[in-house]
């Protein structure tokens, strides 16, 4: 299987370096590896993953775009000027995975005339990808299939670790499209409860997530204090579920679906 990845400069380090990739390996094609991705995200519609993976690969292709964290949305700029096209782009730039990623599902969204796929932001960082793209349709899956090889994976699905580092596939793995075995079931929203003086990581994922779907101004810090406590009550009344103010399986469902 083969994935769009967006890695590091012609140095390999995260800043510095020309625009453009010098080498032919700031944004490549690669065989698919393992980097310990935590939820690979899905479009429901076959037609954005298609593309999305279409453009992935045009970016990698397309030595005039390269990697750097400092100058990460000029991709996004000659992306957009260049129609939305990876491959027409004509003045050197750079991207880092998580902003090549975001303006690339943007850009798939302009040209099918998505809207939910248009405000998907450029600025978008790993840590709350997955919440900009739930909210612009995508489905999160964690089930252990499709995160611990590429057997299951579509073309066009996106690998993500929330911590590190995201990629695209761009060819269909040797079971896409195949329905599980039978076994035990695994939940698609498998989160930790969120419920006030809670820290961690599932705390920063509900603040990126609430503030996504609904336009809030949360703090994303990982501390459930009482600004996150009135979120949750808040996110259920919008969402219409039960108002118990702790961040459960259904209410993380219902935040982060469709």
């Amino acid at each position: 299987m083969t994935v769009s990845n967006c890695g590091s400069n012609e140095f390999g380090g995260i800043t510095g370096g020309r625009p453009g990739d010098q080498t032919g390996g700031e944004w490549r094609l690669r065989s698919w590896y393992g980097f310990r991705q935590n939820v690979v995200l899905v479009h429901p519609d076959a037609r954005v993953n298609a593309l999305v993976a279409d453009m992935a690969e045009a970016a990698a292709r397309n030595d005039r775009v390269g990697y750097c964290q400092a100058h990460r949305t000029t991709f996004y700029e000659q992306l957009k000027a260049a129609g939305w096209r990876p491959e027409k782009i004509a003045a050197d730039c750079e991207a880092d995975c998580s902003s090549g990623t975001a303006a690339i599902v943007q850009g798939a969204g302009h040209r099918l005339g998505d809207e939910r796929l248009q405000k998907v932001s450029k600025d978008c960082y790993t840590g709350n990808l997955r919440a900009a793209l739930v909210g612009a349709g995508y489905e999160a899956r964690t089930e252990s299939r499709f995160l611990t090889g590429d057997a299951y994976l579509p073309r066009g699905a996106i690998v993500l670790n929330e911590k590190r580092h995201v990629n695209i596939q761009v060819t269909d793995g040797a079971r896409a499209g195949e329905p599980a075995a039978p076994g035990r079931g695994e939940e698609v929203y498998s989160f930790r409860s969120v419920r006030k003086g809670m820290r961690g990581d599932h705390v920063s994922l509900f603040q990126s997530a609430y503030n996504e779907r609904f336009g809030g101004s949360l703090a994303v810090d990982g501390s459930a204090g009482p600004a996150t406590h009135a979120a949750i009550g808040d996110a259920q009344k919008r969402l219409g579920i039960a108002q118990d103010y702790s961040c459960g399986p259904d209410t993380w469902a219902h935040l982060l679906g469709a």
